[in-house]
């Protein structure tokens, strides 16, 4: 009885050994970051933003050190009476006509001639020069209508936090789930996000919203785990 038993101890000891070997050997390619690293290919950069740090414009998981990560939720007028914890001051129907815009020149419209026809509503003009100033080095070419909001906010963001910190967007994440990140707030000397956020045209979108971050937050949680415990035996053994 006892021959067997220390049989199937070190079988049980030497299929540990093997598997942490097996692990070793990922675990090498795995951290060593870029594209390829693990948690590489479950994010994909829908912008190439010129603005940002090279190293940080392609996200993976060594971008997070926590799943619990702050929040923050961009509007339009009358945001934040709904809510939202950040409202940039444009009218719905004014950002409307901004993306309207924002596709001519995109499509090769005059720059001065759209100016011009906006000189009588400053706020609009505003806000067409934050775009007509920033749209191609942040590589936006406004297919959705949402896209005006963000790169508006990501502008207004850019102002409000410190200059060691960067604000990116328009991240594609995916394994089981997909869903995609407007805003993100990082840290230029290593790339660590350290705020996700939302923006919503829609005044009712607010909890639409919510519900996208806790989704990214599970799916982070899942996966940053492994990211972080590659050693963690308990995922083979049981």
């Amino acid at each position: 009885m006892f021959t067997s038993m220390n049989q199937q101890l070190r079988h049980h000891i030497f299929f540990k050994f093997i598997i942490v070997i097996l692990v070793s050997l990922f675990s090498v390619t795995a951290l060593g970051g870029g594209k390829n690293s693990y948690g590489g290919h479950y994010f994909r950069s829908l912008r190439d933003d010129q603005t940002i740090p090279e190293k940080c414009r392609e996200v993976n998981l060594s971008h997070f050190s926590t799943y619990d990560l702050e929040t923050f939720f961009y509007g339009p007028e009358g945001a934040n009476n709904r809510g939202f914890t950040h409202e940039y001051p444009v009218r719905r129907d004014d950002a409307r006509k901004l993306w309207n815009l924002a596709k001519a020149l995109v499509n090769g419209a005059h720059r001065e001639e759209i100016e011009r026809r906006l000189k009588n509503n400053q706020q609009m003009l505003r806000d067409f020069k934050i775009v007509a100033d920033h749209y191609e080095q942040m590589d936006f070419d406004f297919e959705s209508e949402g896209e005006i909001l963000e790169i508006l906010a990501i502008r207004d963001m850019t102002h409000q936090v410190p200059e060691d910190y960067y604000v990116y967007g328009s991240v594609f994440y995916h394994d089981r789930m997909a869903g995609e990140l407007d805003l993100m707030v990082g840290r230029r000397s290593d790339c660590q996000i350290i705020s996700i956020g939302e923006a919503k045209l829609g005044l009712k979108s607010l909890s639409k919203a919510h519900r996208q971050l806790d989704r990214f937050k599970s799916f982070l949680r899942t996966h940053l785990h492994n990211y972080l415990n590659p050693f963690a035996l308990e995922k083979y053994t049981r």
